[in-house]
């Protein structure tokens, strides 16, 4: 398998979360269910920025974080093109040496793409959560309903089966 197609899989499922999200009125994108907990709004803000940080460590560029204050449209944006960059990094290669981070850790290139990767899942599966106990049906976001969305996962005729 294709790194890519992980890639392609993260990019499209925080589209299609963000996309969910983007009809939601203020007071439930702000909503705090539980004590301690994110709002929606907070974790899909936390989930780009966290994506920006990792393409300007993986790319040594300086990449202008989407912050608290943006709205809707800034973080679908923000999320768009982090992600496109993400996705063209998997597609045609990142470097191989270890980075240093600002806060003097000394990290492989390939342990940023994976916690790109999970960062990502845990705070979508965080947003699909809330919008449940907002009473929000929230998308299907798994490889199952990636492959759907894409044409590889598809329901055969029982009659086609042998």
């Amino acid at each position: 398998m294709r790194l890519a197609k992980l890639f392609e899989h993260n990019h499209w499922a925080t589209r299609v979360l963000i996309r969910a999200c983007a009809p939601l009125d203020d007071a439930l994108l702000d909503a705090v269910v539980r004590p301690g907990q994110w709002s929606i709004r907070q974790n899909i803000v936390h989930m780009i920025e966290g994506q920006q940080g990792y393409v300007s460590l993986l790319t040594r560029e300086t990449v202008d974080r989407c912050g608290a204050d943006a709205t809707w449209a800034e973080l679908e944006a923000a999320a768009d093109a982090s992600g496109e960059r993400l996705l063209d990094l998997a597609r045609r290669g990142f470097h191989t040496e270890s980075i240093v981070t600002a806060d003097g850790y000394r990290v492989e290139s390939w342990v940023v793409m994976l916690q790109a990767i999970h960062h990502a899942i845990e705070h979508r599966k965080q947003v699909a959560g809330l919008m449940r106990d907002l009473e929000r049906t929230p998308p299907c976001l798994d490889g199952w309903g990636y492959g759907e969305a894409t044409g590889t996962v598809v329901r055969i005729d029982d009659e086609t089966v042998s």
